[in-house]
């Protein structure tokens, strides 16, 4: 992949500010498909396989070991995934905190809020949101044949399709929005779903990227004190200027930073009833 080759990016990603929960909603609701991730506006779309391993040929065999000693451990139990459900290991593992591709993602615009804001930090919150029925239109275009017919259902259960392109190695350079076929109780809390990548050469962000159309641009991100880096890669994080409602809405990838004041943060939350008690976290995960 040609890192350094600047392409379009408008159509793909944009970042705004809002100052109020009503902005953020006014924002969050001019598309019927997008879900959220809540997080720290100086991380990047990264997984724990990618921070924790940070040389990309290790990945495919450290996520599967880690789907091996799973099932060692479960031998014999009840309510497990059947052999063949990846989705279903991989989320068992992500839901304990082991190194695999997924990254989490909720249908919640508040449940996004709560993750964004519930920990003290000097970085801005920030709200991801990416348009769940483009992104499954894109992924399907790279393994749909031209001569058959794109069909489009739920931008989310792909489980089956999930499991189907999972054993190869080099599948589609794209991304995908999948959720397990039995999720766990706190999984349901959270209506959680989550972003994986298809092609395991490629982080998440180049196969979310690469799914439409564009490669990553010649942006150079900042390094962390231990060498991580931060910030997205190859995206533009000036706030919109001009129409920008018009420009969110043509993006298929948003990210939405939260200069709210914490207290109508919190009142915004306990109106909705998202504390770490109603997400099944006990004690609070922040």
């Amino acid at each position: 992949m040609n890192i350094g080759r600047t392409v379009p990016r408008h159509r793909v990603f944009q970042c705004t500010i809002v100052r109020s929960i009503s902005e953020l909603q006014g924002v969050a609701g001019l598309r019927a498909w997008w879900v959220f991730r809540g997080q720290s506006s100086c991380f990047r779309l990264t997984p724990t396989l990618e921070r924790e391993c940070p040389d990309r040929k290790d990945w495919i065999a450290a996520e599967r070991d880690e789907i091996t000693r799973l099932k060692q451990q479960l031998t014999g139990r009840e309510n497990v995934p059947d052999e063949d459900d990846h989705l279903g290991w991989l989320g068992r593992l992500r839901h304990a905190g082991r190194p695999v591709r997924l990254l989490d993602f909720t249908r919640r615009l508040p449940v996004a809020v709560y993750f964004a804001t519930c920990e003290e930090s000097d970085s801005m919150p920030s709200i991801w949101a990416i348009d769940g029925y483009r992104l499954t239109i894109a992924w399907k275009r790279w393994i749909t044949p031209p001569s058959e017919p794109l069909y489009i259902g739920s931008p989310y259960v792909n489980w089956a399709e999930f499991n189907q392109i999972y054993p190869s190695r080099d599948g589609a350079h794209a991304a995908m929005l999948v959720e397990p076929r039995a999720p766990n109780r706190r999984q349901e809390l959270q209506e959680a779903l989550f972003l994986t990548g298809l092609n395991m050469r490629y982080s998440l962000e180049e196969n979310l990227f690469g799914a439409f159309g564009h490669e990553l641009c010649s942006v150079i991100p900042k390094r962390k004190a231990d060498g991580m880096l931060t910030g997205p890669l190859g995206v533009n994080l000036k706030p919109l200027q001009g129409d920008g409602r018009r420009r969110i809405m043509d993006a298929h990838l948003i990210r939405i930073d939260l200069q709210i004041p914490r207290p109508e943060i919190i009142a915004y939350l306990e109106s909705e009833g998202v504390s770490n008690q109603t997400l099944g976290f006990q004690p609070d995960p922040c």
